[in-house]
């Protein structure tokens, strides 16, 4: 189902809160940018979500300022990547946010979804990820279970996962792989949130 919610907005954020989303599932297999109880913290309201903390931190460490330029950088670079595939591919992929119809626990934020052709769309701004997807060929490990998820949720029939960045000579770089559904991890991404509500969030 679809949620009518513009992404990046403090709206979607409040939603965000109360949800189980795609971007958090790696937390709970360990390959997070934080740990399932700090996760469980933002779930209650105790701390903001590690982006925002990072936004309103005065003195950010080297990692963190990295890491934050990169988010910036890379919703300018997401944009140009949807829209060359959507141009040169004569798909249309656009942003959407997706609540599970089995499971309204569950919701997925989509860098873009293909109805036409049942398509979900990830893309990751890394040069660092372009490369490693151009040698291994396969979705990295820290992303594989985003992705699941993804489709999970979507009910969609595969997952078209972009690395790009735009290099010095600002030529778009770009490298793919495909992602298709797979019930029995699916069943254990579920397992994993249910084990995270009991131990963090079933007193409160």
């Amino acid at each position: 189902m679809e949620v009518k919610l513009e992404q990046g907005t403090q709206e979607w954020l409040e939603y965000r809160r109360s949800k189980f989303n795609a971007s958090e599932t790696p937390i709970l297999y360990g390959k997070g940018f934080t740990s399932p109880q700090e996760l469980a913290f933002e779930k209650l309201g105790i701390k903001q979500n590690y982006i925002s903390r990072l936004e309103n931190k005065m003195n950010l460490s080297p990692r963190e300022s990295k890491i934050l330029n990169a988010i910036k950088k890379g919703q300018v670079t997401e944009n140009t990547i949807r829209e060359h595939i959507n141009k040169n591919y004569d798909l249309n992929f656009n942003p959407i946010v997706l609540l599970d119809d089995e499971d309204d626990r569950f919701s997925a934020s989509l860098d873009g979804y293909e109805k036409e052709n049942d398509i979900v769309l990830e893309i990751k701004t890394s040069a660092n990820i372009y490369l490693k997807l151009l040698k291994f060929k396969v979705i990295p490990k820290e992303y594989i279970y985003q992705c699941y998820h993804q489709l999970m949720v979507s009910k969609a029939s595969k997952l078209l996962f972009v690395a790009g960045f735009i290099d010095d000579e600002f030529n778009l770089k770009i490298a793919s792989s495909i992602l298709t559904p797979n019930q029995s991890i699916f069943d254990d991404i579920r397992a994993k949130w249910n084990n995270f509500e009991c131990k963090f969030l079933k007193d409160f």
